[in-house]
C-alpha cells in the first residue's frame, strides 16, 4: 500500500478485491490496471487517470471521481 500512496505510477497493476478504502489516489496513472471487486468507498481518485481499468464490482461509494479519465473503462 506505500508503493500506492506514494508512488501513484499504478499502470497495468491488479488490485482486485484490495481493500483501499479511504485512500488518496488523487492524479495516479492507473491506466489499464485491474480493481474487480476492491473497495475504494470514500477514496479520492480526483484527476487520476483510469483509462481502460477494469472496476467492476468495485464498491465506490462515496468516492471521488472528479476530473478523472474514465475513458474505455469497465464499471
Amino acid at each position: 500500500i506505500r508503493k500506492i500512496v506514494v508512488h501513484k505510477d499504478l499502470q497495468n497493476q491488479n488490485f482486485d478485491g484490495w481493500d483501499l478504502q479511504g485512500i488518496n489516489l488523487r492524479a495516479a496513472n492507473l491506466v489499464d490496471s485491474s480493481l474487480v471487486g476492491a473497495k475504494l468507498n470514500n477514496s479520492d481518485l480526483r484527476n487520476a487517470n483510469l483509462m481502460r481499468a477494469n472496476l467492476m464490482l468495485a464498491q465506490v461509494e462515496n468516492t471521488d471521481f472528479r476530473n478523472a479519465i474514465l475513458t474505455g473503462a469497465y464499471i
